[in-house]
């Protein structure tokens, strides 16, 4: 296999491309060029919000694709590619039910800046 086989490499966040303290080893960076030099898509995926891997990558930030929260939003440059999120008025039905019933339900929504709570 040569690289001129590959198109797009994926991989894992957190015990994969991160270590145990949650940062990316220095040998990633001349790899990740050697990846851009020729041509193949890189896509960091976790199960993290966008904004944290974000600010994880934040050196070559512009050049990833971010599959963040287990792959339900998708961005590439800023740009939103693939949102697969819960209808917000079943998010409302839901809180109000279990505050009915005095369970705690944690609600997180997406918004530019970050979340916010429920």
């Amino acid at each position: 296999m040569t690289f001129s086989d590959i198109r797009l490499v994926a991989t894992d966040m957190d015990g994969t491309l991160l270590n145990s303290k949650h940062e990316i080893h220095e040998s990633f960076f001349p790899v990740f060029r050697k990846l851009k030099d020729h041509g193949i898509i890189f896509v960091a995926a976790s199960g993290r919000q966008y904004f944290n891997l974000a600010k994880t990558l934040d050196a070559v930030k512009d050049e990833v694709i971010f599959a963040a929260e287990n792959g339900s939003y998708v961005v590439f440059r800023d740009e939103e590619i693939h949102i697969q999120a819960i209808d917000p008025e079943i998010t409302r039905e839901l809180i109000v039910i279990s505050k009915e019933n005095k369970k705690h339900l944690s609600d997180h929504l997406r918004e530019k800046e970050g979340l916010c709570r429920e």
